[in-house]
């Protein structure tokens, strides 16, 4: 998720957008169109943010007062109509549903549309098109749009609210849902207490902060909770001949929830897994294992998982009704 950030510099505030990705460093990018943007990896301390723009002070701003030089000039004879004409907007009314769709003129041939869930409707067009030609087009591929529509706001409905951990909110742990407090501290940590979830932060009102104080709770419940379920399970893989791994590791994934590095003897798991209850976590665990006797997905991995694992379809759909709660999801 982007946010709008603010840091002052020589006396003046600039104002830049801030993202956490995945990505091994912190980077700077200063666009025309955007100004300056910083991406961070997944649980950057944006502390870390504000020390490395103020190192880097003095680039910072010579960048951002040519950007600022650059817009003026270019700005400098071009008429309002020009202006107007590099983006806008039509409403029109499709299959009986009223639309509204972005327009961007480009240097291209044809008229294409984009339909997303995030960003509605968006039509490019080549220069100088007349918005009659782009209703036509709309009205003929009316079918399409009106059907995807319906279909992305079906999905919106499923989808969950994003996390705002406020007081009060419930959240998953190993497969319960604890209602979250928030206490205000000089002190940055979550804690698990019953029933609830205890979290304690400088900044109550800062989502970002909140996150990263979860995720390093559950990377550290997963560094004492995996290991010890590896060990209880780890007899039925030892009638296979496998070793426990030479090596576990923890990380935030949002694309699955173990990795096995069967040559290495290397097994990483998602810290979201702690979310997950147990016999969704021994489903992952055993999953894992079985890639050391089987690298693919093959029929032969998921009949020695069935033999590891017999209720393995049962955990696999909750686990899949499960993520949709997950924090990264």
């Amino acid at each position: 998720m982007k946010l709008n950030k603010q840091i002052k510099l020589e006396g003046k505030i600039y104002e830049f957008t801030y993202e956490e990705k995945n990505v091994k460093n912190i980077n700077f990018r200063f666009t025309l169109e955007k100004g300056l943007s910083v991406s961070a990896p997944f649980g950057t301390d944006y502390a870390k943010v504000e020390k490395l723009l103020l190192e880097n002070r003095m680039k910072v701003i010579s960048s951002f007062e040519e950007i600022e030089s650059i817009k003026k000039k270019s700005g400098a004879g071009h008429t309002k109509e020009k202006k107007d004409q590099a983006s806008d907007s039509v409403t029109a009314t499709l299959n009986g549903m009223t639309v509204k769709c972005d327009i961007t003129y480009k240097s291209i041939k044809n008229i294409n549309i984009a339909v997303s869930i995030d960003k509605g409707v968006r039509v490019s067009a080549p220069k100088g098109t007349s918005v009659k030609k782009i209703k036509e087009v709309l009205s003929l591929n009316a079918d399409f749009i009106t059907n995807t529509l319906k279909k992305q706001e079906k999905i919106k409905q499923d989808m969950p609210k994003p996390k705002q951990f406020a007081t009060g909110e419930e959240i998953l742990y190993l497969g319960e849902r604890k209602k979250l407090s928030v206490i205000k501290n000089s002190s940055n940590i979550c804690l698990l207490n019953n029933d609830e979830l205890v979290m304690y932060v400088e900044d109550v009102n800062n989502i970002p902060l909140k996150k990263t104080v979860f995720e390093s709770f559950l990377r550290k419940q997963a560094q004492m909770y995996i290991p010890m379920k590896c060990i209880e399970l780890h007899p039925r893989f030892f009638k296979k001949g496998i070793a426990l791994p030479n090596e576990i590791k923890y990380r935030k994934m949002v694309s699955c929830w173990g990795i096995c590095r069967d040559k290495l003897g290397v097994l990483t798991f998602n810290i979201y897994l702690m979310q997950l209850p147990e016999k969704c976590i021994e489903l992952v665990i055993c999953h894992e294992f079985t890639h050391f006797l089987h690298p693919d997905h093959s029929k032969e991995f998921y009949a020695q998982l069935d033999e590891f694992m017999p209720e393995r379809k049962k955990y696999e759909k909750l686990t899949k009704e499960l993520q949709k709660e997950i924090i990264f999801k």
